[in-house]
């Protein structure tokens, strides 16, 4: 039998498509993106966040979680972290992307983690502009953490014996209770060493009667794309990092969000 090494148009290597339908409904990463003054958004994301800013701060939530991602970041290299995971990573405009150069330092250890490829296949386009052969982009689903942890791109980056910083900041309001986020994130929490941070951003149920309503609306928006949020107290956000070294974060705090921070105590204080 004759066989032939001349390629026609079908023995072409498939490359896989992109769902570029993805880009015809807002998102959740496009749309903080947009609330940040970024650009990584489309007409859609800046056309839903123009309604959602009509009824909550947006740019002043945006800036709040960046201020708070940006002290527990240096809080933590401060205190000898030097590896990051971070989930719901988001467009390359978001809080850690805004400290590539520090975390292109050498000897630090990032893993940025979302479950939209389109988000990630960004993450990896900007990475290139800051070359840390040690950082990772891992496209999975936080609420899978099992998955996460025994993934390639963590184990061959981060030392999960040593202290991590583990960042979740604007996130864990998109998964709803029926998923179990404290479970989720509890998970997360028992693999990490003594001396790992924890770093939680989160929407939260404002004190005024009528932020109340503004908030409900802005809910009811969010559930016409299929991407809903989930405000949870101060209170259920402090108890799941129970146990653990709170750092103080207040003061990053607004009527719709909550900022919480907290360091697992040393393996000789855990045992006492």
């Amino acid at each position: 039998m004759n066989h032939t090494t001349s390629a026609t148009a079908n023995d072409a290597p498939r490359w896989p498509t992109p769902d570029f339908s993805r880009l015809e409904q807002p998102n959740t990463a496009r749309i903080a993106d947009w609330a940040a003054g970024n650009s990584h958004n489309t007409g859609v994301d800046r056309y839903f966040g123009e309604q959602v800013a009509l009824l909550l701060p947006v740019g002043d939530i945006a800036r709040h979680n960046l201020a708070f991602a940006t002290d527990v970041l240096h809080h933590a290299l401060d205190h000898g972290v030097r590896q990051v995971l971070v989930l719901g990573c988001g467009m390359p405009t978001g809080p850690t992307w805004r400290h590539q150069a520090t975390l292109a330092h050498p000897g630090i250890r990032a893993v940025h983690v979302d479950y939209d490829p389109i988000v990630t296949a960004a993450c990896t386009i900007a990475r290139q502009q800051h070359s840390n052969p040690a950082s990772e982009i891992l496209t999975a689903d936080l609420r899978d953490p099992d998955a996460i942890l025994a993934s390639t791109a963590v184990r061959s980056t981060l030392d999960l014996t040593q202290p991590v910083l583990l960042l979740a900041t604007a996130v864990l309001h998109h998964v709803p209770d029926e998923h179990h986020p404290a479970d989720i994130l509890a998970r997360y929490r028992d693999a990490l060493a003594p001396g790992s941070y924890l770093a939680l951003s989160h929407l939260t149920p404002p004190d005024k009667p009528e932020d109340h309503l503004r908030l409900s609306a802005a809910l009811n928006l969010y559930r016409s794309i299929e991407q809903p949020l989930t405000p949870r107290s101060r209170r259920t956000l402090s108890r799941w990092l129970s146990g653990l070294d709170t750092i103080p974060a207040d003061h990053h705090d607004g009527p719709f969000l909550h900022c919480v921070a907290a360091r697992i105590p040393d393996a000789d204080v855990q045992d006492q």
